[in-house]
């Protein structure tokens, strides 16, 4: 029985190895825009296709993200708007003084992701004492899943998140192996059978130390401008499987609203106002889109460095970064009228 018991934890251990090995062998060392390219230990596949693979890297910790998550003073989170518009390591040292290190982490998610799998990667780390920059828009205003969270939190552990992973890694491989070599046929309504691409566009690259996406340029640049929101905040929906969870965990709010086409800053401002919760806006000119919701590269760092000074310019944001008391920050909210 030792015996069995014995084998079944090196056949485990061994699959562990095989599994972190081919999720960080098979990496181009072209990910990051092409500047001599990236440690490749440092970046993960973290979409492809239609598949989030960061969804279970994230809230099972794997490939040392858990370490830095747990780490970090501040998460950021949205939806693909945060993915592509927070700049974590630019935040970290922007926030940062002399005697107070500051480690940021963008979690955020794509597919319109909302604040409950937010909360499954919070219980699943036991993330607690940190502050979370939080951006107030149509996905963060209730607490729901989109359909990649609802599949990702179907998966109960770490050894079946890390298979998942190693299989979307190894579909990517093989793609790019075929890559130019045997034609792919894809059939469309309306268009018929097509050769396209093995691989396809549609794949996101995350750092492992920070969360941040790969750079991206704009083909075609697009400028932000303000709407006018009349959308309902679901705080009723909200209150306990969210706010009251940051407060248990002392997860310490502050709001922004993530300039993108028909943003409403003054809408996130009424809403935190509310709530007794903290909002800092940015200023949205000059910041580079790459399409009507997502920045580029450039837009990414100048909304960065904006976030940081209105952070560090607010009296009670700072305070709560550099882990000093606020006075009048409650994570729960109050009820809005």
């Amino acid at each position: 029985m030792r015996l069995r018991f014995s084998a079944f934890l090196i056949i485990v251990a061994a699959s562990f190895a095989l599994c972190h090995l081919a999720v960080t062998a098979f990496l181009p060392a072209s990910w990051h825009g092409g500047r001599g390219g990236p440690d490749k230990k440092n970046w993960f596949l973290a979409v492809y296709g239609d598949f989030g693979i960061d969804y279970y890297v994230m809230r099972f910790g794997l490939l040392g993200v858990g370490e830095h998550l747990k780490k970090a003073n501040i998460i950021c989170s949205s939806s693909s708007k945060g993915l592509f518009g927070d700049d974590a390591d630019l935040l970290s040292k922007k926030l940062a003084t002399p005697d107070h290190p500051v480690r940021v982490f963008n979690l955020s998610f794509g597919f319109g992701e909302g604040l409950g799998y937010l909360m499954e990667c919070v219980k699943s780390l036991d993330l607690h004492d940190q502050s979370l920059i939080l951006d107030l828009t149509d996905s963060t205003r209730n607490y729901q899943f989109s359909k990649m969270g609802e599949l990702a939190r179907k998966t109960t552990n770490w050894l079946d998140a890390y298979k998942i992973v190693f299989e979307n890694h190894l579909i990517y491989s093989r793609d790019r192996l075929f890559q130019n070599r045997v034609p792919k046929i894809s059939y469309s309504v309306g268009r018929g059978f097509l050769v396209t691409p093995q691989v396809t566009s549609a794949r996101n690259i995350r750092c492992v130390c920070n969360g941040n996406l790969q750079e991206r340029l704009a083909a075609h640049p697009h400028e932000p401008w303000i709407g006018n929101w009349t959308l309902a905040y679901c705080y009723d929906e909200l209150r306990v499987p969210f706010f009251e969870e940051c407060n248990r965990r002392n997860i310490r709010i502050i709001f922004t609203s993530i300039p993108t086409q028909d943003f409403d800053p003054a809408w996130g401002r009424q809403i935190a106002q509310r709530l007794g919760i903290p909002h800092v806006t940015v200023d949205p000119r000059g910041i580079e889109l790459c399409d009507k919701n997502h920045m580029s590269t450039q837009g990414r760092q100048l909304f960065s460095s904006r976030l940081a000074a209105a952070l560090l310019d607010n009296e009670e944001t700072a305070a709560m970064i550099h882990g000093k008391e606020a006075m009048g920050t409650s994570a729960s909210g109050r009820s809005l009228r």
